[in-house]
């Protein structure tokens, strides 16, 4: 039977996003495929480092259940080769690319040698530190080198990179290790007949080890996203630019993905869609907005939404609900130089109580998820109980609004700051307004932890959350957002997120230019820098329909909206 030991070019990488849970993974660096495996797994494909060699018949594997399934897939997968086999034998047919999330741009030196401007490629470091953007790295490629990479357009295999470089396979392997290596995987070949444009396949991803830099440690305190945003922002521009970008926030700039406006500005054409939506009002139309950001999104709702409230015969008068003292001041110092006049309150969103102040219009946009969530566990049946039970925070949400208790969940969370949130805007609106709110998450899914972030969010469940407002009265709506906002799909983006940002804003520091953090399209990007990139003869940025969702910010197609209306 064949002897089998891991391939030279597997490597093993970590996570450290969950405090509680470190996972590992193996990761290809030729192809990039990921494997996690079970920790007994795990550990024997480890001990082929050290020599020993595992004797597998494939044919035997399909009876050995999920083992030996996993084993098969790591065969076919060439993570497990035969021993003495060439390890990039069966890769030669595979077409070389440049991975899409690799943010490495190339321009020529003016010796003629191909400089890359790159990143450290072993780790990612998630919720930086002001100040702490990852070093940027210049590096000469030698030239056959920066032949195969300039060649790394997917139309071409290994094999034949190779013979139309005159690149004999001794020396490929050599440039094939240089360019792959976990440190600047540079290319990666991917299998025939594959999508080469979509950016999460694993050729075009770069596997490594994923840290956390800057959790908030919160004390006992039963909100710890209500503290975070009392005293953990310390800097506006950083936490929405590098930590958790928002929508609003990566298209704060007029896109044509927005039918020529910003995000705030085609939020307020779709909320005003229908003039028989604006809630006539004596003297003025009242709007709240909760969780206001740097105050881009109030600047250009404001804009867009007087001129359609006068020709309403409305005086439009706008509040915000914001917690943090730092974005407030942000908001503050924007919304004074645009010459508008807010006026703020400083509480907690589900609990927020401001007396005698009713509004028409009320807006959550992409905040509830910092909202607090109620744990509901499944007790197993005893002696004196003869049914399971539930327990838990959250036990007493499903009681009130006859929410469905999840049976194949052991436990599970709801989203009860949401629907506190709910009940507290019921009661602060007039008949015939409106609660609009939006945020990541699905009709059926159950909240899930972002681990990514500096602080706890979840996801949110909309169809628990329509159930409530429905029990507490309003009529509702619920759409995604990009159906709300009649997003056009298919306009070219920059194919980018923040890595690439640091990059492109290196070599265009030369020519007193920058980039900013935000979701740009094709048209825009090549305005603004396009003339100085080719003046620089850059090879690199790459442009994306927005519908494969690989841009600055979070997946517009993961966000939903529920408008709640009050009779």
């Amino acid at each position: 039977m064949p002897e089998y030991v891991l391939n030279p070019y597997v490597h093993l990488i970590e996570s450290h996003l969950d405090p509680g849970d470190l996972r590992y993974a193996f990761f290809h660096q030729v192809t990039g495929d990921v494997f996690e495996l079970p920790a007994d797994l795990r550990e024997v494909l480890l001990s082929t480092r050290a020599g020993k060699q595992i004797v597998i018949d494939p044919l035997d594997m399909e009876s050995k259940g999920l083992a030996g399934q996993l084993i098969l897939q790591l065969i076919n997968s060439q993570f497990l080769i035969e021993a003495k086999s060439d390890p990039i034998e069966g890769l030669l047919d595979y077409s070389v690319v440049r991975p899409i999330q690799n943010p490495a741009l190339f321009y020529p030196s003016q010796n003629g040698d191909l400089v890359v401007v790159r990143l450290s490629m072993t780790n990612r470091l998630c919720s930086p530190l002001p100040g702490q953007t990852p070093a940027v790295v210049e590096e000469l490629l030698p030239a056959p080198a920066a032949t195969v990479v300039l060649n790394a357009d997917g139309s071409a295999t290994l094999r034949e990179v190779f013979n139309s470089c005159q690149i004999a396979v001794p020396r490929g392997k050599a440039l094939l290790e240089f360019l792959t290596n976990p440190e600047r995987q540079l290319i990666k070949l991917a299998p025939p007949n594959a999508d080469l444009d979509d950016p999460n396949q694993t050729f075009n991803a770069v596997p490594r080890n994923l840290y956390h830099s800057a959790r908030w440690q919160s004390s006992e305190s039963t909100s710890p996203s209500a503290e975070f945003h009392t005293m953990g922002i310390e800097d506006a521009e950083w936490e929405f630019d590098l930590i958790e970008p928002t929508v609003n926030h990566a298209f704060r700039f007029p896109s044509t993905a927005l039918g020529g406006l910003d995000y705030g500005a085609r939020f307020s054409e779709a909320t005003f869609a229908n003039q028989s939506q604006i809630v006539q009002a004596e003297s003025a139309f009242n709007i709240l907005e909760v969780g206001a950001g740097v105050g881009t999104f109030a600047r250009s709702f404001m804009r867009h939404a007087s001129t359609v409230l006068d020709s309403g015969g409305a005086n439009l008068s706008y509040h915000i609900l914001e917690l943090s003292p730092v974005l407030a001041a942000s908001q503050k110092k924007l919304l004074s130089e645009a010459g508008t006049n807010v006026e703020h309150y400083q509480q907690d969103a589900i609990s927020f109580d401001i007396p005698d102040r009713k509004f028409d219009l009320i807006i959550a946009n992409e905040v509830a998820a910092d909202f607090p969530v109620a744990a509901v566990e499944l007790q197993p049946a005893n002696e004196s109980d003869k049914d399971p039970h539930r327990v838990g925070e959250g036990v007493t949400y499903l009681a009130r609004y006859g929410l469905p208790g999840e049976q194949v969940e052991q436990s599970f969370r709801v989203n009860a700051g949401a629907f506190e949130f709910v009940e507290r805007a019921w009661q602060h609106l007039n008949p015939g307004g409106r609660v609009i709110m939006s945020e990541y998450g699905a009709v059926d899914l159950l909240p899930v932890q972002i681990l990514h972030l500096n602080h706890d969010e979840f996801s949110i469940h909309f169809g628990h959350l329509k159930t409530c407002a429905e029990k507490v009265g309003f009529t509702c709506e619920l759409l995604s957002l990009a159906e709300f906002l009649q997003i056009d799909e298919h306009t070219l983006m920059l194919a980018s997120n923040d890595e690439h940002i640091i990059c492109l804003n290196h070599v265009l520091s030369r020519l007193g230019l920058r980039v900013p953090y935000a979701a740009l399209t094709k048209s825009d990007f090549e305005t603004q820098f396009g003339s100085a990139l080719e003046k620089m003869e850059v090879t690199g940025p790459r442009f994306l329909p927005l519908s494969r969702g690989f841009y600055f910010g979070p997946r517009i197609d993961e966000f939903m909206v529920l408008i709640m209306s009050k009779p």
